[in-house]
């Protein structure tokens, strides 16, 4: 009898903390058939959900599977539809660890980040959760619910889903890290952008997997687009213009690294080096631990 009320009791605190987290999360009608779940960072990336002719596909799923599912229940009670598929825009575990919530329907992944997404497997995250948790603090939380699986369909080229104007577009870029990938959906004038785009936070480029030209290629191409609105990995809704924001900032920041490269700089001035250009994001940001090294990555890669 104690053992069954100790079991009640704990779900009951999941139940609890799960609702805490949806309740955290913000629903961004983007347009009448794009719907972008806003996730505190901590909670994992944001999830879109895309309404198409015959069903409802799914970009990214966060950190928590109940999170995803929670979305999910709502997005199909929304547009009365049924789920078709779950896309992952690239393989880090703030993207896919809610993926259990799609168990049930195809999980697409780039062809490009299949090896990257067997490593990510490979992990024993219950043996890493403390380093983890210095990423992401309720990673331990995230542990206890995921259900871990490889994407059941690997695309190479375009992935076209949908028919006629009700199509979304699926294509690899890389950039923010190998097999990077975004959607979009030219009826709706929208972009979803992965990682590629992250909004109001510094921009992570410090996986070694990336490739800024490689990023930098895919902002401008999609400048190039009719698009008006950015569903981001990370933060609220953007235009255009923060993705050309995002572009300059990289572009100036590869041009300042170049030149303190030919000057031979120290690494450990070229952090701090005036001529690195200012960040786009709010001033009032900490700077996370990762960025200096990143940057310094960045530096040592350039011949």
């Amino acid at each position: 009898m104690k053992f069954k009320r100790t079991v009640v009791l704990l779900v009951m605190l999941l139940q609890g903390m799960a609702i805490a987290r949806i309740s955290a999360s913000k629903i961004i009608e983007v347009t009448p058939n794009v719907v972008m779940l806003q996730n505190e960072k901590t909670n994992g990336c944001n999830i879109t959900c895309i309404a198409l002719d015959g069903g409802l596909i799914f970009i990214d799923c966060s950190l928590f599977t109940e999170i995803a599912a929670s979305f999910r229940k709502d997005m199909e009670k929304r547009f009365e539809k049924n789920t078709l598929l779950l896309v992952l825009s690239h393989a880090h575990v703030d993207h896919f660890f809610g993926m259990g919530a799609f168990k049930d329907v195809p999980v697409y992944m780039a062809h490009e980040g299949r090896r990257y997404f067997e490593y990510q497997l490979s992990i024993d995250f219950n043996a890493q959760v403390e380093a983890y948790s210095r990423i992401f603090p309720c990673f331990a939380d995230a542990v206890k619910t995921a259900d871990l699986f490889m994407p059941t369909k690997f695309f190479e080229g375009d992935l076209v889903l949908g028919h006629g104007r009700s199509i979304a577009v699926v294509r690899c870029t890389g950039g923010h890290s190998v097999g990077s990938s975004y959607v979009y959906v030219e009826s709706e004038e929208c972009i979803v952008a992965g990682d590629n785009v992250q909004v109001d936070y510094y921009p992570y480029f410090g996986d070694r997997s990336g490739n800024m030209n490689s990023w930098i290629s895919a902002l401008v191409a999609w400048e190039l687009l009719e698009v008006k609105h950015i569903c981001p990995g990370h933060g609220p809704t953007v235009d255009k213009e923060y993705m050309t924001t995002t572009r300059h900032f990289f572009q100036n920041l590869v041009s300042a690294l170049k030149k303190l490269k030919i000057e031979n700089t120290d690494i450990k001035q070229v952090i701090a080096h005036a001529s690195l250009p200012k960040g786009y994001w709010p001033d009032e940001l900490e700077k996370p631990l990762w960025y200096d090294p990143a940057v310094a990555q960045l530096y040592r890669s350039m011949e």
